[in-house]
């Protein structure tokens, strides 16, 4: 299938905005539907690029179409696919780029779903297998595939008959943390597949399907199976149309989980919330524990978390700025070995979250989202980190995980005259307030720590307390002091 050929399709109503002919005579070898601001290492030579032009927005917008498009062109995308539905047009900033880099550029109407481009993609493949020169399902099992999608089937059912026509095939269709989602009935292998995908151990292929790194499926069979290129790709295009599906029909469900975050990061009232819980399949009473996750793009953090905690009963909404919250009814925190297979899905982008203790009840979700973001504060500096509030039992972390204007402000209001000195006098007193707070008051523990007279101790400390205007044999300035030297 060529470009030009989804141009034919009357259905569709794709128009051209940029490309000649030689550029849309393109073949077609797959789809990659993605709202990533930098899609290059999801995209494969020959697919077409779906975008909901998600990432794009007025401010810095030139600067936001050419990393998108020189993305896709040096990924070697046979064309990129650009929807209306978002801004209502195709911005003329991402035609330009896109002139520049050579890449055929489609627009596509609100009113087009990307399925139908995928279904029309992926059945052209099909219609066009030549069977002398690689394996392709046979008409019976094309048509029990059809009827079971069309039914609604498990994975599992879709799978099984897709491989029916190669015997014995042992398959698996896992998520990119390595979690299983189906498998056939030959697929016994002691070691869980996850493990050879991430050793490339056997033929593993990415399903054109999913928004982010973190909800990515694969199709893996196993060495030593012999499954015929092909095959394993025509088995991948009937997964990822199930995928479709699939998503379709989780759309209503994350709508609702939205409405449940922003009612929880409202404070609203405890019946409201015990409304929104039952919407989205939580029990109206607890225990419940809250998780967040903030990333650039609101939708892979609500990927992310909803991968993470995958096997227990949660709801995952976004909220403004790049925030996703996960409600998880019963108790339990994110797992380090889970969070180190999601971090691998993306290595470029650290995942620092943050998870409440439990809450009794739906009136304690509000504190328990502000806990969490505080424990997620404190994951930030240092990088993939899961962070949970019952782990903040220090002074330091909590001051950590405070806003960092905030800790900028309280610090110069505190130790402002201090900071305000020359670099001589300035920084010593400071040092010599620092160390009688670390030597719990003592003044010759000190006295040795600053290899000083302890004489050059109390002279130091009084200054610093008349500058100051505090005393510090009081425990409240103590603490003012301390805290303003964490910030």
């Amino acid at each position: 299938m060529r470009v030009r050929d989804l141009l034919d399709l009357p259905a569709l109503r794709l128009r051209l905005i940029w490309g000649g002919e030689a550029l849309t005579g393109r073949d077609i070898t797959g789809v990659t539907v993605t709202d990533l601001a930098d899609p290059a290492r999801f995209v494969r030579p020959g697919d077409v690029v779906l975008t909901g032009l998600v990432w794009w927005s007025a401010a810095g917008g030139d600067a936001k179409a050419e990393r998108f498009a020189d993305a896709v062109a040096r990924a070697h995308a046979a064309a990129l696919l650009a929807g209306e539905e978002t801004h209502g047009r195709v911005p003329d900033a991402l035609a330009d780029a896109c002139a520049r880099l050579g890449l055929p550029l489609l627009s596509v109407p609100a009113d087009t779903d990307f399925r139908a481009i995928t279904d029309a993609v992926y059945l052209r493949q099909w219609g066009g297998f030549d069977a002398s020169a690689r394996p392709a399902l046979p008409e019976p099992a094309r048509r029990e595939v059809d009827r079971l999608l069309a039914e609604g089937a498990p994975l599992d059912d879709v799978l099984a008959a897709a491989c029916a026509p190669l015997g014995d095939l042992a398959c698996y269709v896992v998520t990119a943390t390595g979690r299983v989602l189906a498998r056939t009935a030959a697929a016994t292998a002691p070691i869980a597949p996850g493990e050879d995908v991430r050793r490339r151990v056997g033929t593993t292929l990415r399903v054109d399907a999913g928004a982010s790194p973190y909800d990515t499926w694969l199709v893996h069979a196993p060495a030593g199976t012999g499954t015929p290129p092909g095959a394993l790709r025509e088995i991948t295009a009937v997964v990822g149309r199930f995928r479709l599906v699939w998503d379709e029909q989780l759309e209503p469900g994350r709508k609702t989980a939205n409405r449940l975050a922003a009612a929880v990061a409202s404070g609203a009232e405890e019946a409201t919330l015990r409304s929104a819980l039952r919407r989205s399949g939580l029990p109206g009473d607890g225990p419940y524990v809250v998780h967040t996750l903030t990333l650039d793009d609101a939708a892979a953090a609500a990927r992310a978390l909803t991968e993470a905690l995958a096997e227990v009963p949660c709801a995952v909404g976004v909220l403004p700025r790049g925030e996703a919250i996960a409600i998880q009814a019963g108790t339990g925190v994110l797992g380090p070995d889970r969070w180190k297979a999601l971090q691998a899905c993306d290595p470029r982008t650290p995942l620092a979250a943050g998870t409440s203790t439990t809450l009794a009840g739906p009136d304690d979700l509000p504190s328990g989202l502000a806990q969490a973001r505080h424990a997620a504060a404190v994951s930030r500096p240092a990088g993939s980190l899961v962070t949970s509030a019952a782990e903040l039992t220090g002074f330091g972390a909590l001051v950590s995980g405070l806003d960092p204007a905030l800790r900028t402000a309280f610090r110069e209001r505190v130790l402002g005259p201090l900071l305000g000195l020359d670099r001589g006098s300035g920084p010593v007193l400071l040092d010599t307030v620092a160390a009688f707070l670390d030597c719990d008051g003592s003044w010759a523990r000190a006295a040795r720590a600053l290899h000083v007279h302890v004489n050059t101790v109390h002279y130091r400390i009084e200054r610093a307390e008349e500058l100051l205007g505090r005393d510090l044999s009081r425990l409240d300035d103590r603490l003012d002091l301390r805290a303003a030297l964490l910030c």
